[in-house]
């Protein structure tokens, strides 16, 4: 029997679908209130979803693109959707929301994306192992989808999006990883500290409204970890504005505008490959 390819599209996170540092920044913010123990994920992220995509948190282009990788799902014409981030889960964090979910940065994003193509996309996530940081590989993400150790042949029909050249999928045919890999522009964007406040106060009055038991949170601690987030704001607003700006100003010297890199652009890879069209105008 003929071995047929699986086809599979590949997205790594940070700098490929977005520039998520403020998401880390109110994540550790997050570990150090008391209103994590009243958390509701849900909610949040949905308001995160639509404010990260108006702020260009997001690439600009994520949403149809995610859309149309749905509407090819669904056509039976892409069979795995994955996410493939060197970003970490392997530390067993003590974070959890009210259904006493983990919750990190992956696996929220995985949410996310999911609101953005409005169905649930993503079949898989791999995160960074404990350990070094390794080089990303084709054989681990098949391997994860028990298909069969043909590796160059199970490339023919797989496009990872990345940021990052080194990170081109290692197989036994160099072609072959260069042929899947699509490398897409560094994204970044200037850090904001009076958004991440906003963040912080979305958090909270999310957790005041949504959870019953939190008439226990507020008798204090909402004012106490909201005066965190306004001191956290002052200190990012000054001692470390610039140093925290520095990647974008290399960004914008480096590839211009990242705004000018969405991801609507890609849509014609997918294309090629998945729907059998030699060339589309985007």
């Amino acid at each position: 029997m003929n071995f047929v390819p699986p086809r599979i599209v590949i997205l790594d996170n940070d700098q490929t679908t977005g520039d998520y540092d403020i998401f880390f920044k109110w994540l550790y913010w997050l570990e150090s209130t008391h209103v994590k123990n009243y958390l509701d994920i849900i909610p949040i992220l949905t308001a995160f979803t639509k404010i990260f995509e108006e702020v260009h948190i997001f690439r600009p282009g994520l949403r149809p693109f995610l859309k149309r990788l749905a509407e090819l799902k669904r056509e039976k014409k892409i069979d795995y959707i994955v996410i493939y981030t060197n970003q970490s889960e392997s530390a067993k964090s003590s974070l959890k929301d009210v259904r006493g979910t983990p919750i990190t940065i992956p696996f929220l994003l995985q949410i996310m994306y999911n609101c953005l193509a409005e169905e649930s996309i993503i079949d898989l996530r791999l995160t960074r192992p404990e350990g070094p940081i390794p080089i990303k590989s084709f054989s681990r993400v098949f391997n994860a989808l028990n298909i069969p150790t043909n590796y160059n042949a199970a490339a023919e029909k797989t496009l990872f999006f990345d940021d990052l050249i080194e990170h081109c999928p290692e197989t036994d045919d160099v072609d072959a990883a260069e042929k899947g890999h699509v490398r897409v522009a560094d994204y970044r964007v200037p850090f904001d500290p009076y958004l991440f406040l906003r963040l912080c106060r979305i958090t909270i009055s999310i957790a005041l409204k949504n959870n019953t038991s939190a008439r226990y949170y507020k008798k204090g601690w909402a004012a106490r970890d909201l005066h965190l987030a306004r001191s956290i704001t002052e200190l990012l607003e000054t001692e470390l504005f610039e140093e925290m700006c520095a990647p974008y100003r290399k960004c914008v010297l480096q590839f211009g505008d990242p705004r000018s890199h969405g991801f609507s652009k890609y849509i014609e890879h997918v294309e090629r490959i998945f729907n059998d069209v030699e060339q589309i105008e985007v």
